[in-house]
C-alpha cells in the first residue's frame, strides 16, 4: 500500500487531480500536464513485521516490456517507459514515531532516467547511499520543481 501512497503524494505535489482511478499496468506511474512521464517507488525503514532493525534501503528500476492495454500484449523489448524516476523514502527509524500521513517523515529524489540507464554498476537498483552521492534529498514542497529538473537534466547528476 505504501507504493500506492507514495504515487498519490507524487500526484498531489504536482498537482494533479487524481480523479481517475489508477490504471495498475499503466506503462508509467504519472504523467504531468506538461507529458512527463514520471515512474514512483517507495521504500521505508520501517515495516509491517517485527524487525530487530531498521531495513536497510534500496529501490528497483528495473526494466520492463511495456504492457499495451488497447491489443492486451506486451512489448517485444525491455525498457524504462518514465522520463523520471522518483524515489520516495518514508525515512522514520523509530517505530513509535511511524506516521506516513507526516509529509516532513518524507524525502523524495528525482532522477532522470537517462542517468539510471547510464549507470555502471548496477542495471536494476540503487541503494539509498548511492543516491544521496548523486542527488540531493527534496522535501514534498520542493518535489515539483526537482522533477522539472529532472526531466530537462537528462543524464546529468550533482
Amino acid at each position: 500500500m505504501r507504493g500506492i501512497f507514495a504515487e498519490f503524494i507524487v500526484a498531489k505535489a504536482l498537482g494533479l487531480a487524481c480523479t481517475e482511478p489508477r490504471e495498475a499496468w499503466a506503462v508509467v506511474d504519472l504523467v504531468t500536464s506538461e507529458g512527463i512521464k514520471i515512474e514512483v517507488k517507495s521504500a521505508a525503514h520501517i515495516q509491517s513485521w517485527a524487525q530487530k532493525r531498521a531495513s536497510p534501503i534500496s529501490f528497483g528500476y528495473r526494466a520492463s516490456r511495456p504492457w499495451n492495454a488497447e491489443t492486451g500484449e506486451l512489448g517485444a523489448e525491455a525498457m524504462r517507459s518514465a522520463d523520471v524516476y522518483v524515489f520516495c523514502l518514508l525515512k522514520t527509524v523509530d517505530r513509535a514515531k511511524f506516521d506516513p500521513l507526516n509529509l516532513d517523515e518524507w524525502e523524495f529524489y528525482a532522477v532522470p532516467t537517462a542517468w539510471l540507464n547510464g549507470r555502471e554498476r548496477s542495471k536494476s537498483s540503487i541503494t539509498l547511499a548511492s543516491l544521496r552521492k548523486n542527488y540531493e534529498p527534496v522535501g514534498f514542497g520542493d518535489l515539483q520543481a526537482a522533477i522539472a529538473r529532472a526531466s530537462i537534466a537528462g543524464g546529468q547528476a550533482r
